[in-house]
């Protein structure tokens, strides 16, 4: 009765025969005469150790990934709020210009150097290193400089 099951066992998958190996070293480190509680020797505290140490350490969403994504998923949590206060203020903004035509083309002399045919316009820049200065208007003076060089 034991030699057709033998036969069987021979014709396994290689897969088979490692997971056989694999079973066989467990039991050998379970049958080892330590002095260890008993549980320790279970094979499926000794299995769910395993796989709890390779989820923590091992496995591409370890504990480690999991916490920088955390750190990142905050970190965009505050720039989603600050970019919707931002959209707010640029909104009001808008509806502030748009709304009255003096406010709109005061906005235009300052950020965009606008000015009427016959007007000269005379640019005082403060040293002061924490204003931010429009990247247009940095332009024109640029430009502006580089004229007058000629």
């Amino acid at each position: 009765m034991s030699a057709p099951f033998e036969n069987k066992r021979k014709r396994l998958s290689p897969i088979s025969k490692i997971m056989d190996l694999v079973a066989e070293g467990i039991v050998r480190l379970i049958d080892v005469p330590w002095r260890l509680p008993s549980f320790f020797k279970n094979f499926y505290f000794l299995t769910s150790v395993l796989f709890v140490v390779w989820m923590l350490f091992f496995d591409s969403n370890d504990i480690f990934t999991q916490f920088e994504r955390v750190r990142r998923l905050k970190q965009l949590e505050k720039d989603k709020t600050y970019y919707k206060k931002e959209t707010a203020r640029m909104e009001e903004k808008l509806k502030h210009l748009s709304s009255n035509r003096g406010t709109l083309e005061q906005f235009a002399r300052e950020y965009y150097l606008y000015r009427k045919p016959a007007e000269d316009v005379y640019l005082i820049v403060e040293e002061n290193p924490n204003k931010v200065v429009p990247k247009t208007l940095q332009q024109t003076t640029t430009q502006k400089a580089e004229i007058e060089k000629k």
